[in-house]
């Protein structure tokens, strides 16, 4: 009898082991460039949309606790950006900064200016990816 409950609990066990494998392999496996690139997108829509509140979600957590929402969503801006294109995206060593590269068109003060190139800084905190602001990640990818 004890044998036989050893053997149903092994099959049990085998079930719940053949589950777990198969739901984490349904899961989508992205690499970090794949990521930080639909994340570098999805900024720019959101600028390009004017939604700075989506902006703001994107932002590092050490610029959010310097500025807060309010103050953010209340900055003037004479800026409105138009078409753009993730050009590139650099992982440093660490894993933990990236370079992205940014080609956009944007109007300034009734000024078009197109094919305009930024560089973002990405930082990796708490493991999620946000956008550095005023910091340059390259210095510490040396």
């Amino acid at each position: 009898m004890e044998v036989k409950n050893t053997k149903i609990k092994s099959l049990i066990l085998l079930i719940m082991a053949l589950f777990l494998i198969s739901a984490c392999q349904s899961l989508p496996f992205q690499p970090p460039e794949q990521v930080l690139q639909k994340l570098a997108a999805g900024m720019m829509a959101a600028r390009v949309a004017q939604d700075w509140g989506q902006v703001y979600q994107y932002l590092a957590p050490d610029y959010k606790n310097r500025v807060s929402k309010e103050n953010f969503l209340g900055k003037k801006r004479d800026i409105q950006f138009g078409d753009f294109t993730v050009e590139s995206v650099e992982i440093g060593p660490s894993g933990k900064e990236a370079v992205i590269t940014v080609k956009y068109d944007m109007t300034v003060m009734s000024f078009n200016v197109a094919n305009k190139r930024i560089t973002q800084n990405w930082v990796k905190t708490g493991g999620k990816w946000y956008y550095q602001m005023n910091t340059d990640v390259r210095k510490v990818m040396d």
